[in-house]
């Protein structure tokens, strides 16, 4: 009997914890990320959120980015920028 094995395309799997983080109480006077994961189909959509969620809500500060390789885990040092900047983020996987 043939046994199907599933192997995870990234070559690494991190895991945060089950565990949801606080939410804000509102969002006007926050820092904002847009993360975006680039993906070709998803560029007007994904920019069109962010510019709905700029005309909402007074955002202290924006920061957005798009990955450079849609298929893997955010680097890194994306993470970290975004940890140190925002108060919360959108991440979109428009695929």
């Amino acid at each position: 009997m043939a046994a199907l094995v599933m192997l995870d395309p990234t070559g690494r799997v991190e895991r945060a914890g089950d565990a949801l983080s606080p939410r804000p109480e509102g969002l006007d006077g926050k820092r904002a990320a847009f993360i975006f994961n680039g993906h070709g189909f998803g560029v007007a959509q994904f920019g069109r959120l962010k510019e709905l969620f700029e005309a909402r809500y007074r955002f202290a500060d924006v920061l957005y980015r798009v990955k450079t390789n849609r298929w893997a885990p955010s680097p890194r040092q994306l993470t970290d920028e975004v940890a140190q900047f925002a108060d919360f983020a959108i991440v979109g996987v428009c695929a």
